[in-house]
């Protein structure tokens, strides 16, 4: 599994993200489901509590959800940039865009959230 995350990602975004860091440690605890929300609250994916499956289920989900919505052109934030990005940063960024609601929420998911509005 380890192998084909990574392809995936490499294969859309390119091959030089701190997002591999993240991905080998998330492989590396699959077993816990704390440690994988942890990882995924880390670069920006919310992983909720489902007691019907594991967390590590929900953050390759959300994960491929963001690989198809990537945008493909030059002007959207770099995977890293959002990954580092500080949640003042994200507000400012949010406020800017005309986005002012639920941003406790949409910064724990910002892969997927500013990855949906391009």
């Amino acid at each position: 599994m380890l192998e084909a995350l990574l392809d995936a990602i490499h294969n859309v975004i390119g091959d030089s993200t701190d997002l591999d860091i993240y991905i080998k440690t998330f492989y590396d605890n699959l077993e816990s489901d704390t440690t994988v929300r942890c990882i995924g609250y880390r670069i920006g994916l919310y992983v909720d509590v489902d007691y019907q499956r594991p967390a590590y289920e929900l953050f390759v989900d959300s994960l491929l959800n963001y690989l198809d919505l990537y945008p493909r052109h030059k002007n959207y934030i770099s995977v890293n940039d959002i990954i580092n990005m500080s949640y003042e940063d994200f507000v400012k960024y949010m406020n800017k865009l005309g986005i002012t609601d639920n941003l406790e929420y949409r910064y724990q998911n910002r892969l997927i959230e500013l990855g949906s509005l391009y």
